[in-house]
Parts: C-alpha cells; structure tokens; sequence
C-alpha cells in the first residue's frame, strides 16, 4: 500500500490514496488542531509563506484520508507536509526542507489561502502539547 522511505516520509502506491494527494493544488501543512504549540507552529509557517502554504487541523474532515493511512499514535505525533503533484507525504524533521523552500517561494510569490482554525482551548489528549516534556517531544520529533 504505501512504503516508509525513512521514519516519518511514507511513499503512497494506493491509487485512491494518491488521486487524494493529487487533488491537493497547494503546499499543505496538517498539524495537531488540539495542540495550542502546534497551532502556533502552523500559523507561523502559514504567515513566512505569505499564505502559499495551506494549513489544515489534523482532526478535520480534509484531514480524514490521511488519518486513515496510519495509526492515530503515529499520525498524530507529528505535523506533517504534502507537496502538490508528488506522491509522498513527509512528517517531522523530514518536512523541513520542503517547507522552508515553499516559504522561499511564498516570500517572493505569496498565497491565496487563509488561516481559519480557531485557537484550541485545549491539549491534546493523544500526546501532551504543555509543559517542557510536551514541547521536547514535538520539537525532537
């Protein structure tokens, strides 16, 4: 179905999987809606790209085809980026440089997409958003 290129970079065969991916016409942040850290991450990510990067809670209904590619504990460890027209999803440190050259692109381009998730009230409750522990945990991963 889908191959793990390394830890946290996961190649997509499945073909309904891929016409998912393929329909996505921006870069794509998903991140953790019910982690205020993660918030914060996503809307500064969404702000340096000038809008070209879209953002999108992990926990909506866009995000359910991705859900459904892993389990919850790992999809939910980390944020994780697609690319419009490859057919690999990165997450974690993997994502990096791929977001950091669509930022570039965005300073000089911009976006059209907006930011509209509301800041959550709440932790997760999966893996800890607060605290030292929970900022060291999402940092290293």
């Amino acid at each position: 179905m889908e191959e793990m290129r390394s830890v946290l970079e996961v190649e997509v065969k499945d073909p309904t999987v891929i016409g998912a991916l393929r329909s996505i016409n921006s870069p794509t942040l998903f991140y953790d809606n019910y982690c205020r850290l993660c918030y914060r991450f996503a809307k500064a990510i969404w702000k340096l790209s000038r809008g070209r990067i879209a953002v999108v809670g992990m926990y909506s209904k866009e995000a359910g085809w991705l859900r459904s590619l892993m389990d919850l504990k790992t999809f939910s460890s980390v944020s994780w980026f697609v690319v419009p027209g490859r057919d690999i999803i990165y997450g974690g440190r993997s994502s990096i440089i791929p977001i950091v050259k669509e930022i570039l692109i965005g300073l000089v381009k911009g976006g059209g997409n907006d930011f509209k998730d509301p800041m959550p009230t709440t932790c997760s409750e999966i893996l800890p958003c607060s605290g030292v522990k929970g900022f060291i945990y999402r940092t290293i991963h």
